[in-house]
């Protein structure tokens, strides 16, 4: 199965260049989604900005999901998935508990 978009005829060339794009544009629009991430404590006009840029950002995170679904089709046209196990066997992958990694550092 190849990766398609109705309306536009394959060009395999073109995947790269596709993806890239795709890709750039994704990681600039989550650097948007996370403005706030850092906010712990927040009053007044200071918590009113950041919940206003926390709904929008809700309403973002719905509809950014038609480039996830198209990086995804460019990645693996079959939506292959694996384990967590399976790529610890297979490829080293390190299996960790990333909170208690986190916890150490609080």
């Amino acid at each position: 199965m190849q990766p398609s978009v109705p309306g536009f005829p394959l060009k395999k060339h073109l995947l790269p260049v596709c993806f890239k794009i795709l890709f750039d544009y994704r990681t600039k629009v989550e650097k948007v989604l996370t403005f706030s991430s850092g906010v712990l404590e927040a009053s007044g006009l200071y918590a009113y900005a950041h919940r206003k840029a926390g709904e929008l950002n809700g309403i973002i995170r719905e509809h950014v999901r038609i480039i996830d679904d198209l990086l995804v089709a460019l990645i693996s046209p079959q939506a292959k998935t694996f384990t967590v196990e399976e790529l610890s066997k297979d490829y080293d992958y390190p299996d960790v508990d990333l909170n208690v990694i986190d916890a150490d550092w609080w």
